[in-house]
């Protein structure tokens, strides 16, 4: 109950009640379950010190050692949904996710085993592993489906928004050059969806959606539409309280790149879309500060290149843009360092750099193709040409 409910009070009561009542009647294997709880409302709601819920993350961690990993696919779903992108490399959580997705195929919980391999859908987005191209990525994920035949299920088609995503990166845009945006690919009818989601008042797949659309439309830089799922993303998202963290972590990174960009273009209120990029950058320094430098500095770093680029801060903005270049690649963000590399080549065509466009934006071509995304290969390379 506290885990499932989308009341973040309700979550955080329960979570605490749960850990009492392991503390006072003593400790046994569903322990785990509780403390992984606490750390997730405590993580998810940002109650309270941050290290409260590291705490509770690594009792739940020494309790599933101590009763020889009962409920591991629980509790590993969970702990890597909320505290752990914060506290280890995101590489990493991929790897949990996908543990605890055999462990849930083992005892038969069909539950958790569609929960941890939805997270493992965005894990794979954001959090590229060395060596996985997106195809490799498209190919182990429709075996999964087939495998688990959880295809039909309702939460499993809310997350295929992501596959999706992945699709329209990885994928040709054809001789009608369709729009790299829409999410629609005979995955999931996104319009059906969405309109399901209006009526029936879900914010969290909605949230999702929009998330995608605007991450997407930021990537090939149509930015009316970035702004627009920008800011219902931002409405539902009053709603829905209750969210992964490892998802507010990177609609957190684009809503800031999307503010950062529209302060560049004519139209907009700068007022707005300022104050949404500070916010943005005080968040990822926090959690640079706190957590983990090796998922947050190279963003944070991107996100000021950006904040000093709508600044006509040439200098601050080139070496921000070293900065996160280098330290994406350090930390092997394959996904973050091309479009680093990218933005970074846009930055010196605008200032009519032509020599260091070109050297940028080439190593951002190869870093997509490194990557399997054969859509950003040809969107960068039509930029290139046109230089």
């Amino acid at each position: 109950i506290a885990y499932s409910t989308c009341q973040g009070g309700l979550q955080l009561l329960l979570s605490l009640r749960s850990v009492q009542k392991a503390l006072a009647d003593g400790l046994t294997p569903e322990a785990s379950y509780a403390f992984a709880s606490c750390s997730a409302a405590l993580c998810c709601l940002r109650v309270g010190d941050p290290n409260l819920a590291l705490f509770c993350c690594k009792v739940a961690l020494a309790l599933l050692d101590k009763y020889n990993h009962k409920y591991s696919q629980i509790v590993l779903t969970i702990l890597n949904a909320s505290i752990l992108p914060h506290n280890q490399p995101m590489q990493a959580c991929v790897e949990s996710f996908r543990r605890a997705y055999a462990d849930s195929i083992c005892v038969g919980d069909v539950e958790w085993e569609l929960h941890s391999f939805c997270l493992m859908i965005v894990s794979y987005v954001f959090a590229p592993v060395r060596g996985r191209a997106l195809k490799d990525v498209e190919i182990e994920i429709r075996q999964k489906m087939l495998e688990t035949k959880l295809q039909n299920n309702s939460l499993n088609n809310i997350y295929l928004v992501y596959f999706q995503a992945i699709l329209n990166l990885s994928e040709d845009a054809g001789a009608d050059g369709a729009d790299p945006t829409v999410l629609a690919n005979g995955m999931i009818d996104v319009e059906a969806k969405m309109s399901e989601c209006l009526e029936k008042q879900r914010p969290n797949p909605l949230r999702k959606m929009y998330f995608c659309r605007m991450w997407l439309a930021y990537l090939f830089r149509r930015y009316s539409i970035a702004a627009e799922m920008l800011e219902l993303h931002q409405e539902v998202a009053k709603a829905a309280k209750v969210y992964s963290s490892i998802e507010v972590i990177h609609e957190t990174f684009y809503a800031g790149l999307i503010a950062a960009s529209l302060l560049r273009q004519n139209g907009y209120d700068k007022i707005k879309w300022r104050s949404l990029v500070e916010v943005a950058l005080n968040q990822l320094s926090n959690w640079a500060e706190v957590g983990s430098e090796w998922n947050f500095g190279h963003k944070l770093d991107l996100l000021k290149a950006e904040k000093f680029f709508s600044e006509n801060e040439t200098e601050a903005a080139a070496s921000s843009y070293e900065s996160a270049i280098r330290g994406a690649k350090k930390h092997c963000f394959i996904n973050e360092e091309a479009l680093a590399c990218e933005r970074a080549g846009m930055f010196h065509l605008h200032n009519g750099s032509m020599d260091e466009a070109r050297k940028y934006l080439g190593m951002a071509k190869q870093l997509y193709s490194d990557w399997g995304a054969k859509r950003k290969v040809n969107d960068v390379g039509a930029l290139l040409k046109e230089m």
